[in-house]
């Protein structure tokens, strides 16, 4: 997991003619707020903020985040888009503890041929994401899960999701991941040799 870089100045005004002179010159208001840092008003410009998200590998978006008086490891937790046009209008910012826990989404993929595939099942994927529990640092940018163990109608779970070590499942239930189901075809097939 890598921190990207973005640059962000502190912002005084917070009037609604403010905000709208600020995105008309390619930048947006934004907020630093966090348990050990005060809250604070910022300007981040457009661009450097799309640049970082395309330049970001992981499903949470963390940031250097470049202020007057130092810098801030931070997690973006929330934006607003135009609904328009698509625009970001708002971002907000929470500043990291390097050695307290926090809870990201990571993206999920499946590999290898499900045994029940090649039964000629058809797999089925449920989730692309998955929520964890880890310091800053230790968040995966992916977790692979190996599915060639998935038999014909066979089912495998969230909860049997191997993680790194310092990482832990955010799961409730008994949540799906993938699945191989058996084709129509062959379902209809073997409950008429099952009557015959």
């Amino acid at each position: 997991m890598e921190f990207v870089t973005l640059n962000a100045a502190n912002r005084e005004a917070t009037k609604k003619g403010v905000c709208r002179k600020l995105r008309m010159n390619g930048k947006i208001p934004a907020v630093l707020y966090g348990r050990k840092v005060e809250s604070r008003d910022l300007v981040v410009s457009v661009k450097d903020l799309e640049d970082a998200i395309k330049k970001s590998k992981t499903r949470e978006l963390f940031f250097d985040l470049q202020l007057s008086d130092g810098t801030c490891k931070a997690m973006m937790k929330d934006f607003q888009k135009d609904p328009m046009n698509g625009d970001f209008v708002h971002a907000d910012f929470y500043a990291l503890e390097l050695d307290r826990k926090i809870t990201a989404k990571v993206n999920l993929s499946v590999s290898g041929t499900p045994k029940g595939v090649d039964m000629g099942g058809n797999l089925k994927v449920f989730e692309r994401m998955v929520t964890v529990r880890c310091l800053p640092e230790a968040t995966p940018e992916n977790i692979t899960v190996d599915v060639r163990g998935i038999g014909l109608g066979k089912t495998f779970y969230l909860k049997n999701v191997e993680v790194p070590e310092g990482v832990e499942l955010v799961v409730e239930g008994n949540a799906p991941l993938a699945m191989v189901a058996v084709p129509r075809g062959a379902a209809a097939a073997a409950n008429a040799d099952e009557e015959a």
